[in-house]
């Protein structure tokens, strides 16, 4: 009986080294996973960022183009950049 005892004990540590090794293993996969995913958030909090950077910079320009033909300046570079386009 002792040595049944003997084995089972072996096949246990056996069994328990495996799912150690599983376990670091899915420990180690979830670390790297989380670290992507930090990874992945800030840069879609740098595109964001950039976007709406973007979006402000269009919508700057687009308050440059509607004084464009207002005021003496604007009328001539209207003239200007007309005659530009002709030739």
């Amino acid at each position: 009986m002792s040595s049944c005892w003997k084995e089972d004990s072996k096949g246990n540590t056996r069994v328990i080294e495996i799912f150690a090794n599983h376990r670091n293993a899915w420990q180690a996969k979830e670390k790297w996973l989380l670290h992507q995913i930090n990874v992945a958030h800030q840069e879609i909090g740098h595109l964001h960022a950039r976007i709406l950077e973007l979006e402000k910079t269009q919508d700057d320009s687009r308050g440059q183009d509607s004084g464009f033909g207002e005021g003496s300046w604007g009328e001539g570079r209207h003239d200007w950049l007309q005659r530009r386009l002709r030739v």
